[in-house]
């Protein structure tokens, strides 16, 4: 028996209807359906909507990232290549340290 989608939440699969179920798998190995009506045929559109969030905000940060990188080009043009050089490297800095403590 493949379990695809548990409905519920978190502890769901752990209620003490399923006790008997679950002391069977270990102890004897014995997979059985659990009393409680455990398993869904689909994912909730709340769990799929959910999912798609990462994805977005990681968009939304490089484009940020971006966006912020391409105003210091713009802020420091025509300064000295020093003053830019040194622009650089503290914001590559600040963006390495802001996306390492994520």
């Amino acid at each position: 028996m493949r379990i695809r989608f548990v409905r519920g939440n978190h502890s769901t699969a752990v209620r003490e209807e399923n006790w008997d179920a679950i002391a069977r798998f270990v102890v004897y190995d014995e997979v059985r359906q659990p009393e409680f009506p455990l398993f869904g045929k689909r994912r909730s559109n709340w769990v799929v909507l959910g999912g798609l969030a990462p994805p977005v905000i990681w968009l939304i940060m490089v484009l940020a990232a971006a966006i912020v990188g391409l105003l210091l080009v713009w802020a420091l043009w025509g300064q000295p290549e020093w003053l830019r050089t040194v622009a650089l490297i503290v914001y590559l800095a600040t963006l390495f340290r802001v996306l390492t403590r994520l």
